[in-house]
């Protein structure tokens, strides 16, 4: 009798499967150890920091596995939405920067900005997720 093949389904789920143990540190806070890199993930710098951002979630690399992190840039809702291609000469003080797919972005009161010449442009966020 021939083995049936594996249905596309199967091989899908069984690629998202990371093998992970929780800790919980000093101060009470539980954070997810991966043994393997998550497939498909995004690299990002905030701050200086790697980072890799995967479904929605964001691990460091510590030693030879991955832990799961809060979202390190601010989440703190914009005190008002900008209009995209909106200029400004300077940037707020309270301020992250983020590195990603090799450009530098900005980020300040939940909005992103790029360098446009000696000016700043308000863009939409680099990183949303697609699921």
């Amino acid at each position: 009798m021939k083995t049936p093949p594996l249905s596309l389904a199967v091989v899908a789920a069984a690629s998202l499967v990371l093998s992970s143990c929780s800790t919980t540190d000093q101060y009470g806070a539980t954070s997810q150890r991966i043994v393997v890199s998550p497939s498909n993930y995004r690299p990002m710098a905030v701050d200086g920091r790697q980072y890799y951002m995967h479904r929605g979630d964001y691990f460091v690399k510590r030693g030879d596995r991955y832990v799961s992190v809060r979202n390190p840039l601010s989440t703190v809702r914009a005190k008002r939405a900008l209009s995209y291609n909106t200029y400004f000469d300077t940037l707020p003080a309270q301020r992250q920067t983020l590195r990603y797919r090799n450009r530098d972005y900005y980020v300040a009161d939940g909005n992103y900005y790029r360098k446009r010449g000696a000016t700043y442009a308000v863009v939409r966020n680099p990183i949303r997720s697609p699921w």
